[in-house]
């Protein structure tokens, strides 16, 4: 099964050298500075957690693309405040780890140095060093089409987050991608947890509880 296979991409990356911080893009979103820059709610960057209504099919979001060619999705406010090399920093609200499990998708599936993903999108774990530790490659890419998502508060600094996607190597058919969007360093992260990723087949987005995603 092609979300399978995906998962063995993560799974499987090794290290790159350590790339430089990106810069923010000039496209995306400008950041506010927060007054109380220590607060464990603060944006890196400086967002505010001021929106904290769940995020549905009217969530505006813009459509922009990173360095490498990855369409992603960023939102006024909310993030992310960078894209390059990979998308992240987000606002400590619901739509901002909306956004982190979204890109996050975009990013695994289309961007092809998967170290710099686990720097950037993963939360501290023996995984992630794991990745962070090993020879350089580059992994394999397939780029998704977000379809659709299902947001679950699970506590304040945790989202259960489904992304449904389709691709070329999905034969243009919809999967989901299970994640659980951690509030860590001030940034919302993706916990791997002890099994990695899951994924599932999707027959129909509404009966399945889905929201339509849209840029």
């Amino acid at each position: 099964m092609i979300v399978g296979f995906i998962v063995l991409i993560i799974l499987g990356m090794r290290d790159a050298n350590p790339s430089r911080d990106g810069s923010p893009a000039p496209q995306v979103p400008v950041a506010t500075r927060s007054a109380q820059p220590d607060s464990i709610f603060d944006a890196a960057c400086g967002y505010q957690p001021t929106d904290r209504s769940k995020p549905d099919r009217t969530f505006v979001t813009k459509r922009v693309q990173t360095a490498s060619g990855v369409d992603i999705a960023a939102s006024d406010g909310i993030g992310p405040c960078t894209i390059d090399p990979v998308p992240h920093g987000y606002a400590f609200t619901p739509k901002g780890a909306l956004l982190a499990g979204v890109n996050f998708v975009a990013t695994l599936t289309g961007h092809s140095n998967k170290t710099e993903i686990a720097r950037y999108q993963l939360i501290a774990s023996p995984m992630r060093e794991k990745i962070l530790s090993r020879e350089p490659e580059l992994g394999f890419t397939s780029r998704a089409t977000v379809a659709g998502f299902k947001t679950t508060m699970v506590n304040d600094y945790e989202f259960a987050i489904d992304v449904a996607f389709s691709s070329a190597d999905t034969m243009r058919k919809i999967y989901a991608m299970s994640l659980s969007v951690v509030w860590e360093d001030h940034d919302w992260r993706i916990s791997l947890g002890d099994s990695g990723l899951r994924g599932y087949p999707v027959t129909d987005l509404v009966t399945e509880g889905f929201q339509r995603w849209g840029y």
